[in-house]
């Protein structure tokens, strides 16, 4: 089976963590993972995660007005031909419903759901609003089915009327585990954090 999964900006957070989790699917099962990340020069990316993506495609976006990422992304799809067309966040469950439109070929879609967006200012809770009400669209009406990150995540899906058949937990987190010195060291060194600074999780 092929699997795309598609990332807008994979900037450093949850969504970008996530993709290096599903990426590992394929260890597990008779999965092919292809990823396309969109990125704009002008934002930050998470390059530790990028560079763990083993079947990546980068597109590049330059400017508002410039949809030829979209061209590439529809000619990725005619190419790969995946099963299934998996989206994270808003900006990737609407790259996936443009696609579905543009595509020759037919994919079913998947998609991850992380929690509500919170308006970080005052002046974005109308786009907040926006974010949660089209994605709340999506996922009753366009979606094959949903990966939640967490089971609050999931019953927060069921309280606004999604099927809850419909919805997977799959957790995005570290795996409990012993931390013992070694395991302690190992993750300071590949988080750039000091022996003697404390970490809050």
């Amino acid at each position: 089976m092929k699997i795309l999964s598609i990332h807008w900006g994979l900037s450093i957070g949850g969504v970008g963590k996530y993709a290096t989790l599903i990426d590992g699917v394929e260890e597990q099962a008779d999965i092919e993972l292809h990823s396309i990340c969109f990125l704009n020069r002008k934002r930050q990316v998470d390059v530790n995660t990028l560079s763990r993506l083993r079947r990546k495609i980068l597109i590049e976006r330059d400017g508002i007005l410039n949809f030829s990422w979209l061209k590439q992304a529809k000619s990725e799809i005619q190419r790969i031909q995946p099963q299934f067309v998996m989206s994270h966040g808003f900006n990737g469950h609407f790259v996936v419903l443009l696609l579905s439109f543009l595509s020759d070929f037919p994919f079913r879609r998947v998609c991850s759901y992380h929690g509500e967006y919170h308006a970080t200012t005052p002046a974005r809770k109308l786009l907040g609003l926006l974010y949660n009400r089209f994605t709340e669209y999506y996922i009753r009406r366009k979606v094959d089915g949903v990966i939640a990150v967490a089971q609050f995540c999931k019953n927060h899906l069921v309280k606004k009327g999604i099927d809850p058949a419909r919805i997977e937990v799959i957790h995005n987190g570290i795996e409990m585990r012993e931390a013992d010195k070694h395991v302690r060291q190992l993750m300071r060194q590949e988080w750039g954090v000091k022996d003697d600074e404390i970490l809050l999780g």
